[in-house]
């Protein structure tokens, strides 16, 4: 997942130009309490939307109907979601994002720790001891390096602030809901955690040792869920975010293709599918970009 990282880079939002830069440091200076970052401009956000558990068959336009109108608005692929197991639990996947690396805390693990409020952001606790093993040592990666650039950062739910934690485990603005953000403008980057589709599913807060836990009419109410959650948060975004939406973790002891789309500002959207078939590449070994099927599970930023 580390094409997540690049996305970030390659957006150019970690070296603005010099009238970008002196713009955010102007603002900076007289936002309240953030430091660095503080009333950024509008152009070159990115926001990445980590739905676990997500799988191409949860789309449908009567039930999805957020995630349907978005992926006809973007860039589409399949994504591998393994990390260092042979499944991914959504805290290994958070941490992968975190790392820019392949990551893991192991022990079949479960969802993120719950983040401690600090302010108007939180700290998420145990990034010391996540530093310390082999396969956390990179846990903060992408948070550093955005506050590095001058930036700050924004995070609703646990797995999204641990992905935009630095190496000290902060976030700067932080919300366990969407409507609970009150600026989702101030922070060039943030990050969105649906967990409707895998929290249901663990089993004494760990992924269960079967493949397939719950019903599928279970399964369909939960996926209505995290729609209407995706919704929330589309909705409040700023007119020209970029949005990076992927299944970023398991739901069960069989790994799976995950949902990835990336939508881009100032991209025509694309015809809407007249079926199911036609977004997933069901029966064709796909999926659907731009009127073509391919198969992809990226490592790096989906072509242009």
């Amino acid at each position: 997942m580390r094409w997540v990282l690049l996305l970030l880079v390659a957006g150019g939002l970690w070296w603005p130009g010099p009238a970008t830069a002196a713009a955010a440091n102007q603002e900076a200076g007289a936002g309240a309490g953030l430091g660095a970052g503080a009333g950024e401009s509008a152009g070159g956000r990115v926001a990445f939307i980590g739905v676990p558990g997500l799988l191409w068959g949860d789309l449908d336009p009567r039930d999805t109907p957020r995630l349907w109108e978005l992926a006809g608005q973007s860039g589409l692929g399949s994504l591998s979601v393994k990390a260092v197991g042979t499944v991914t639990c959504p805290y290994d996947g958070w941490l992968s994002v975190s790392s820019g690396v392949r990551a893991a805390v192991g022990r079949r693990c479960g969802l993120p720790p719950e983040p401690a409020a600090r302010g108007q952001g939180a700290v998420v606790p145990g990034m010391a001891e996540l530093l310390g093993t082999r396969d956390g040592a990179n846990a903060g990666t992408l948070g550093a390096a955005v506050h590095a650039a001058g930036h700050c950062t924004a995070a609703v739910g646990r797995g999204a602030a641990l992905a935009l934690a630095d190496k000290e485990g902060e976030v700067d603005l932080y919300a366990a809901t969407p409507a609970g953000l009150s600026d989702w403008s101030r922070c060039r980057v943030l990050a969105v955690d649906v967990a409707a589709l895998a929290q249901p599913y663990l089993v004494d807060g760990r992924l269960p040792q079967e493949a397939e836990l719950l019903p599928p009419e279970r399964r369909r109410d939960l996926a209505r869920q995290a729609d209407a959650e995706v919704g929330a948060a589309l909705d409040r975004l700023p007119a020209g975010t970029e949005i990076v939406l992927a299944g970023i973790g398991d739901h069960g002891s069989a790994p799976h293709l995950r949902v990835a789309m990336w939508k881009r500002p100032g991209t025509a959207p694309a015809a809407q599918p007249a079926s199911p078939e036609e977004v997933t590449g069901r029966g064709s070994g796909g999926t659907r970009r731009g009127g073509t099927t391919s198969c992809c599970c990226p490592t790096s930023p989906p072509p242009s």
